[in-house]
C-alpha cells in the first residue's frame, strides 16, 4: 500500500511561507517532505548558487575537527552567511528502513520534477527527541520550518516483521527502531555515541510475558485510554503462556471488549496495541524532550507543526503551545487543530484521528 501522507495540503500551505532550512523530524517514507520541497521549488524562481558556496566537505580542517558526521551533500549556505533561496530538507528518522525507502522516493521523485536531490536533501538516522543535539552536530544554529508527524506509516504498519498491526500474524515486537544495515553515503549515521540510535531490548512481548498485571493495566489506561485496561491486562496475566503473536493477543482482546462497547470500524485491540507501541518506543517522553527542544531552534518567522493521532499526544502539543504563546515570543498559526475532512478520510483512513497545531516564532 502506498503511504499517502496525513494532511498534506494543510501542511503545504502552513509552510509555503516558509524558505530556508526545513526539518522533517519524523521523515518516514518522504511523503510531507517531497510536497513542502515541491510547492517551494514552484513558488519562487531559483537562484544560482553562488560559486563560493561551501559545503561539510570543503569546510577547513580547523573547523572540521568538531563534526562528527561525513556530509558532503547538504549546502550551509544560509548557515554561513551567503543570501540563497533554495530549500535545504533535512529529514530525520530512527527506523532505517523508513531512510532508505525516503532517499529511494525522494531521489526518484525530486530527480523527475527536475530538482537536485543532493544539494537539497540530507537523510540523518537519528530520533527527534534529540533534534538539537543532532543540528549541533550538523553546525545548524537555527532552521525556518520544522515538521513531526506522530503517527505510524503504512509502510511499518504493513511490514508482518514488525508487530506494530494485528492484521497479520507477526511476533510481538513494535520497535520503531531496526538495525538495519543502512548502504547509501546519502543517509547519514550520528557518530556522537550519545545519540546513536541502539535497537532497545524492550518489546511488546517482554512486557506481555514479564510485566505484573497492575504495570500493564496502568499503560492500557494511560498510554490507549483502555476503558476496560484491568480486563485485558488479568486476561494477559492468565493467558500470557500462549500468547506468542499479534493475533493472540489481538483475539483476547476482542474477548474482553464486550460488543456493545466497540466502535464501528475499530478494533477491540487497537488501544491495547497503541498503548504497547508507546511504552516500546518511549513515545511520550520522547515527544516531552521534542517540544521542550524545537521551538527554540526556530529562526524568526520560522513555523513548527506536529501531527498528533491520540488525546495524550495532542494534549502534550496544545499545552506547549500555549505555554510559549502566552509567554511571548511565539504566536499559534492554528487557533484550534486542524483535521481531516470526511474526503480526505475516506482517501486516507489513517487521518481520521490526525489533529495539526502550528505555531510560529515572532
Amino acid at each position: 500500500m502506498e503511504h499517502i501522507p496525513v494532511l498534506k495540503d494543510h501542511i503545504v500551505e502552513l509552510f509555503s511561507p516558509v524558505d530556508g532550512t526545513f526539518i522533517d523530524a519524523t521523515v518516514g517514507a518522504g511523503g510531507h517532505a517531497l510536497a513542502i520541497a515541491k510547492a517551494l521549488q514552484n513558488s519562487k524562481p531559483q537562484t544560482p548558487r553562488p560559486p563560493s558556496t561551501w559545503h561539510v566537505g570543503q569546510v577547513n580542517s580547523k573547523q572540521n575537527q568538531s563534526l562528527k558526521l561525513n556530509i558532503s551533500n547538504l549546502n550551509l549556505a544560509s548557515n554561513l552567511g551567503f543570501r540563497t533561496s533554495s530549500l535545504q530538507l533535512i529529514g530525520l528518522d530512527r527506523d532505517s528502513a523508513a531512510l532508505a525507502l525516503a532517499n529511494e522516493n525522494l531521489k526518484t521523485k525530486m530527480s523527475k520534477l527536475g530538482m537536485d536531490y543532493n544539494t537539497i536533501v540530507t537523510l540523518v538516522r537519528g530520533n527527534f527527541r534529540d533534534i538539537k543535539s543532532i543540528l549541533g552536530e550538523l553546525k545548524i544554529e537555527k532552521v525556518n520550518g520544522i515538521l513531526a508527524d506522530l503517527g505510524m506509516s503504512s509502510m511499518q504498519l504493513d511490514d508482518p516483521t514488525r508487530g506494530f498491526s494485528f492484521r497479520h500474524e507477526a511476533p510481538l515486537d513494535m520497535r520503531m527502531s531496526t538495525n538495519s544495515k543502512i548502504q547509501d553515503t546519502n543517509i547519514k549515521q550520528i557518530q556522537n555515541s550519545k545519540l546513536k540510535i541502539k535497537n532497545s531490548d524492550l518489546t511488546a512481548e517482554l512486557i506481555i510475558k514479564t510485566w505484573d498485571e497492575h504495570k500493564i493495566a496502568d499503560i492500557l489506561w494511560q498510554y490507549g485510554e483502555e476503558r476496560f485496561s484491568r480486563k485485558i491486562a488479568r486476561a494477559i496475566k492468565e493467558h500470557r503462556r500462549d500468547i506468542s503473536s499479534t493475533t493472540d493477543l489481538a483475539k483476547l482482546c476482542e474477548k474482553c471488549v464486550p460488543p456493545r462497547f466497540r466502535k464501528h470500524g475499530v478494533h477491540p485491540a487497537t488501544k491495547t496495541f497503541q498503548a504497547l507501541r508507546i511504552t516500546v518506543n518511549d513515545e511520550v517522553d520522547a515527544l516531552k524532550d521534542f517540544l521542550r527542544d524545537a521551538p527554540d531552534l526556530l529562526a524568526p518567522g520560522g513555523r513548527l507543526a506536529v501531527i498528533s493521532f491520540h488525546s495524550l499526544e495532542d494534549r502534550l502539543v496544545k499545552q506547549q503551545f500555549n505555554e510559549l504563546a502566552s509567554n511571548g515570543g511565539y504566536e499559534k498559526i492554528t487557533k484550534k487543530p486542524i483535521i481531516a475532512t470526511d474526503d480526505a478520510i475516506a482517501l486516507n483512513p489513517r487521518s481520521r484521528s490526525a489533529k495539526l497545531r502550528c505555531i510560529k516564532r515572532v
